[in-house]
């Protein structure tokens, strides 16, 4: 008897490609009682939705991903377009919520198990806190949802604690990176290169 089909849809290209690279390694090194199929996102939403959409081709019985922002929940949303489960995670709640779910796809079929911003937001508080009681945070947050995101959820939670948040917007793929002078904390879901690109034009405490 043939063991079921499970999908698994991860960057092993492009920029995300570092964030595929730990399920990627668990896909290959778990005794999983099933078969499992690895199918690359490409970093991209349209490489996402077309890799979830081969592996439901193939008759995956349901799909394994995570993040990032937008390859995410296209994934969740190719699979609950064709009615088979989604299992995700490495993505806010929130931003889960708001980016999947609309009137053509309702829960039930995408299961997401992960933290939420104002959580993270807490955290990272708690560490700044260990500088003093209020400091001056460089946000390095992106145009696009994901710092949508943490401005909506992030920014509150810790304006709450008395940090004085500098909003420093930034295009991905932008050589034109924020300058970090004047703040003495930054916090940032940028890429690696992205990140390192800005912290050398400043030299902010971490």
């Amino acid at each position: 008897m043939p063991k079921p089909l499970i999908g698994i849809v991860l960057a092993r290209t492009g920029r995300l490609a570092p964030l595929g690279a730990a399920l990627d390694f668990v896909a290959g090194a778990l005794p999983w009682p099933v078969e499992v199929l690895v199918h690359d996102s490409s970093s991209t939403p349209e490489g996402a939705r077309a890799a979830a959409r081969a592996l439901v081709d193939a008759g995956v019985r349901a799909v394994v991903t995570l993040g990032g922002t937008e390859t995410l929940p296209a994934v969740a949303r190719a699979c609950t377009g064709r009615e088979v489960p989604c299992v995700s995670t490495t993505l806010p709640w929130q931003v889960f919520g708001a980016e999947v779910f609309d009137d053509e796809h309702r829960p039930g079929w995408a299961f997401h198990f992960s933290w939420g911003v104002d959580d993270i937001a807490e955290a990272f508080a708690d560490l700044w806190e260990h500088l003093g009681a209020a400091r001056r945070v460089g946000c390095v947050w992106n145009d696009g949802t994901q710092g949508q995101a943490l401005r909506r959820w992030f920014r509150p939670v810790a304006e709450a604690r008395g940090h004085v948040l500098v909003d420093l917007a930034y295009r991905e793929h932008d050589d034109r990176l924020p300058d970090l002078a004047g703040v003495e904390v930054v916090t940032s879901a940028a890429t690696a290169a992205d990140l390192a690109a800005a912290v050398r034009r400043g030299r902010p405490v971490w």
